[in-house]
Parts: structure tokens; C-alpha cells; sequence
């Protein structure tokens, strides 16, 4: 009798144990039914509440797993819809947090498409904030808060130019640069235009740098802004244009010599390239090399240069003629 008094004990256990089981799973089911009539009425604030307990419930649950399942798929999509709601009320602080817990839920449960989501949002709140900053011209102010949201999604372009533009106009055109050239190494033609607004923009950030040194008279300042444009396109017209002038300022004849026919064919109209063949035509002459700098100065055919080149060529003739 003993004996089968202890297995009905245990009967009797395993049968009200059973029963609990039973009564919690159906807890943790309400608990995601009521949440869901929080999203259907756009109270995604309450739901989140409820969803987070659905999810912690249903983890101490045998038999709930598809609850729990089916909650933590809804719970970045009710994060991501509050940050929404948030951001349209101006409320920009406050939609970041919510975005965040988007993207953090949404990797951590493979919702990547909230998480995705949720990461552009993010860049578009900071591009927001940050476009107050930049155009009070606090650009490092600027630049910190664009950075946050580049970080979040890299493949935001525009945002991209503004975090590269704050940095530039800060004067850190290496920070600057980084930014530009990773825009610009994008494959996709989706991105075309605003790669070409990066090369356009950086080029004519180094082109004002390079510029300004040589005003200053640091040509050797001037020349690592100005290689930096031949660097990113070695057919640059500007950029080999200045090159030569920088080598000219230097008295450097035999690198104008060099480069200084090169950077004409670059040129777009016959007076740019008149000018520069004029300053090769100096350079050769200066170098003794008499023939050759005929020969340049024959192609000065426009602009202010073309009698000087005349008299050039005369003068050289005569030297040549002299020495025979």
C-alpha cells in the first residue's frame, strides 16, 4: 500500500505540473494577442511593453517557443514605427533611442529588414540634427553628429558628403578626403551622381588649399594638394594646369619642360593651352634646349602670349643662326 500511495503522489505531480504548463503557455499566448491589438490601434509603445514580457515569459516556458518566435519578429517593427512617430513630431533625441533598440532587436532576433531599416532611419535623423550645426557653421559639431550617422549606414551618399564637406571646411582635408574616396569607390550606378560630386567637391577643396600655399609661397605644400588632384584623376585639366605653374614658380625649367605639353593638350580652350606652351617654351629656352623651345612657342596661337612667342622665336633663331 505504501507503495502505491508514492507513484499516486507522483501522478498527482506530474499531472498538476502538466497543468501549469499548460496555463503559462496560454499566458504567454494572451500576452502576444494583446500586443498585437496594441499594433493594430498604432500604440506601438504599449506593445513593445507587452512583447517584452510575452518574450520573457515565454522563455521560462516549455511549449511557447512559437509565441516567442512570432514576438520577437514583431518587436523591431513596433521599435521601428515608434521611432517613425517620433521623428515626425521633431522629437529627434527620442526617435534615436527608438531606431537604435530597432536595429539592436532586429540583428539580434533576424529581423534584417527592420534592422536595415531601421539603420537609414538613423542616418536620416542625424543628417537632420547635424544640418542645424552645419549651417551655423559649427562644422565640427557638424561633422561629430554626421559621423554617428554615416557609421550607422555607410551607403548613405548624401550623408556622406555632408560628414565629408564638415570635415573639409574645418580644414582636415585628410578626414575629408577618407570620406570622398569611399563615396567615390562605390560601384553602383545608383551612387553615380553623388560620385561625381565628391571628386568634383574634393578636387576643388585641394584645388583652394594648393592654392592658397602657393600664394604663401609653400610650393611644396601647394604640390602634395596638387598631386592629391592629379592622383584621383590624372587627366585633371586644372590639376595639371597648376601643377606647371607650380614648377614655373619654382624655377624648376626641366619639370615645365616636362610636364608642360602634357598639361596643354589638357586644356579646354586655345588660350589655356597657349599658356602653357608659352611657359614650356621658357623652360626649354632657359635649359639651352633652343630647338625645342621654337617649337613650343609655335603652338602659342591665342591669348595675351602670341607676340611675345613671335619675338621669342626670332630671338631664339638668331641665337641658333649665330652659332653655326
Amino acid at each position: 500500500m505504501k507503495k502505491m500511495k508514492i507513484v499516486a503522489t507522483l501522478i498527482v505531480a506530474l499531472f498538476a505540473s502538466a497543468t501549469l504548463s499548460a496555463q503559462d503557455v496560454a499566458s504567454v499566448t494572451a500576452k502576444y494577442n494583446e500586443a498585437v491589438q496594441k499594433v493594430q490601434a498604432k500604440d506601438y509603445n504599449g506593445a513593445i511593453a507587452i512583447l517584452d514580457e510575452a518574450i520573457n515569459m515565454g522563455l521560462e516556458t516549455e511549449g511557447a517557443e512559437a509565441t516567442v518566435d512570432l514576438a520577437q519578429k514583431l518587436l523591431p517593427a513596433c521599435y521601428f514605427q515608434s521611432g517613425l512617430g517620433l521623428a515626425k513630431a521633431g522629437k529627434l533625441d527620442e526617435a534615436l533611442e527608438k531606431f537604435n533598440k530597432a536595429a539592436q532587436t532586429g540583428e539580434l532576433y533576424g529581423d534584417t529588414k527592420s534592422m536595415r531599416n531601421a539603420n537609414t532611419m538613423i542616418a536620416r535623423v542625424y543628417t537632420m540634427k547635424g544640418a542645424n550645426a552645419f549651417n551655423t557653421k559649427d562644422y565640427a559639431t557638424a561633422a561629430a553628429i554626421f559621423a554617428n550617422g554615416y557609421a550607422a549606414n555607410p551607403n548613405d551618399t548624401k550623408l556622406g558628403l555632408n560628414l565629408a564637406m564638415s570635415y573639409c571646411e574645418m580644414g582636415d582635408l585628410v578626414k575629408g578626403g577618407e570620406v570622398y574616396k569611399q563615396i567615390m569607390a562605390l560601384t553602383h550606378s545608383k551612387y553615380d551622381a553623388d560620385k561625381a560630386a565628391a571628386k568634383e567637391n574634393f578636387t576643388n577643396y585641394l584645388l583652394a588649399a594648393a592654392s592658397n600655399n602657393a600664394a604663401e609661397s609653400k610650393f611644396d605644400e601647394a604640390l602634395v594638394y596638387t598631386n592629391e588632384i592629379i592622383a584621383m584623376d590624372s587627366l585633371s585639366a586644372v590639376g595639371n594646369k597648376l601643377l606647371v605653374q607650380l614648377y614655373n614658380s619654382k624655377q624648376d625649367w626641366a619639370k615645365v619642360a616636362e610636364l608642360g605639353g602634357v598639361a596643354a593638350a589638357l586644356q579646354a580652350t586655345p588660350e589655356e593651352q597657349s599658356d602653357l606652351y608659352y611657359m614650356q617654351g621658357a623652360a626649354l629656352s632657359n635649359s639651352d634646349k633652343l630647338n625645342e623651345a621654337i617649337e613650343a612657342y609655335k603652338k602659342v596661337v591665342a591669348g595675351n602670349n602670341v607676340a611675345n612667342a613671335a619675338d621669342q622665336i626670332k630671338a631664339l633663331q638668331a641665337v641658333i643662326a649665330s652659332k653655326k
